[in-house]
């Protein structure tokens, strides 16, 4: 463990893309070396973490162009040390887009069963009711099935 006063330098880059992430000199957080993308968006834990040999990233408002490897290295002296931390990128807005289409079409589906199998079946009774019901028990529950496989199988991606 090296003394807080005896650090000379702590800095967080953004590894594949070879960006200055956060920078401590002698003590001091430098923001004017955080690269704009991050600007206002990252921190050390605090002066106790940071006085302890904590120095861990806190990044704010997360973004998908945010997932990647991030190395800290500690500079003291003719000691140094560093660490890789991976932020994983999780599902895109296109497949959350599709799986909240999904949900929805299955209960426009369901409040379709509702209202038109009732109507059809005392209209014309024993005329399409049985396609009309096929296809409206059955559809939103296939959508459904279909939107509960693609949240299981994207939230598993994010975890591994």
């Amino acid at each position: 463990h090296i003394p807080f006063k005896e650090l000379e330098e702590v800095t967080w880059t953004k590894v594949d893309q070879d960006l200055t992430v956060l920078v401590l000199q002698e003590g001091v957080v430098q923001t004017r070396f955080t690269h704009e993308r991050f600007r206002d968006r990252v921190e050390f834990f605090g002066p106790e973490e940071t006085h302890k040999g904590n120095f861990s990233l806190r990044l704010k408002n997360v973004k998908l162009e945010d997932g990647g490897l991030y190395r800290c290295k500690v500079l003291s002296g003719e000691l140094s040390a560093n660490t890789t931390v991976e932020i994983l990128q999780c599902s895109s807005l296109i497949t959350n887009a599709i799986q909240i289409l999904c949900c929805v079409t299955s209960v426009c589906g369901s409040l379709l069963i509702l209202c038109c199998i009732p109507y059809t079946f005392f209209k014309e009774p024993g005329s399409c009711t049985g396609i009309i019901y096929d296809v409206f028990v059955f559809g939103p529950n296939i959508l459904m099935f279909v939107a509960f496989v693609l949240w299981g199988v994207l939230r598993g991606e994010c975890f591994t």
